[in-house]
């Protein structure tokens, strides 16, 4: 991701540190540009027409199951970082119990009392919170998911970027023309199916909602592959973003 907004920018990876571009955004506040800038500096980039800020974020559920199996599944994450909280609950179990769906079940049921940041909205963050209001949104928020490639040209042609080949960008970067860097694989698409139910995924999309609805995201793909009650939820979800 960085590479390619390198290239976007510079055409080349050396950009980074020219244009302060990182994995959360292009020509905007980030991790690099708070270093570069400082803490005052970072504050004149919002409602600076000179810098076009965007930021990517992950599909809410998509992100919950993959924190899960990686801070709670993978024993060594889990007994070494500590993340999977709360951890009264957890310490105890077996490894066993968190191969089963029964883990996630239980995961999603306890997240009001989970604080970690692995775990919370995406939109407590990014400074979406913190900014005042006439400032306090990027001029594009994109989603990792199968519409990357038309997100970045999106971008492209907002931030008039018209000096670049998006397509010998990506050749360049991945290896591959006209590529999409999303790829959802059989592997996620598995465990998607073996630890979500309707259950879960009715609390999370409604522990998520202010994600969807603040950031304007699509919902996940994978919701039609559940029983209709899931629909219904999302149906609730998806008609308070829409104008």
């Amino acid at each position: 991701w960085t590479h390619i907004f390198c290239r976007l920018v510079s055409g080349s990876r050396k950009g980074c540190a020219q244009h302060k571009i990182s994995q959360s955004g292009a020509r905007g506040y980030n991790t690099h540009a708070h270093r570069t800038l400082g803490v005052p500096g970072q504050d004149t980039v919002y409602g600076n027409p000179d810098w076009y800020l965007a930021t990517f974020v992950r599909d809410p559920l998509e992100r919950l199951l993959s924190g899960f199996l990686n801070k709670c599944v993978q024993e060594h994450e889990r007994l070494n970082e500590r993340h999977c909280a709360p951890q009264a609950f957890f310490d105890n179990k077996t490894q066993d119990y968190f191969l089963s769906a029964d883990s996630f079940r239980d995961f999603v049921r306890l997240l009001p009392q989970n604080t970690n940041i692995h775990f919370q909205p995406q939109s407590h963050y990014c400074l979406f919170k913190n900014l005042p209001q006439e400032s306090r949104w990027y001029n594009f928020v994109g989603v990792m998911n199968e519409t990357y490639l038309e997100q970045i040209g999106t971008i492209q042609k907002e931030a008039n970027w018209t000096d670049v080949d998006i397509s010998d960008i990506l050749n360049k970067t991945l290896s591959r023309t006209n590529a999409n860097p999303y790829r959802q694989s059989g592997g996620m698409t598995k465990m998607i199916m073996k630890y979500y139910s309707v259950e879960t995924i009715e609390i999370a999309l409604k522990y998520y909602a202010v994600d969807y609805i603040e950031l304007n995201l699509p919902l996940p793909w994978f919701l039609t592959q559940f029983p209709a009650q899931c629909l219904a939820t999302a149906n609730e979800t998806s008609a308070i973003t829409q104008p």
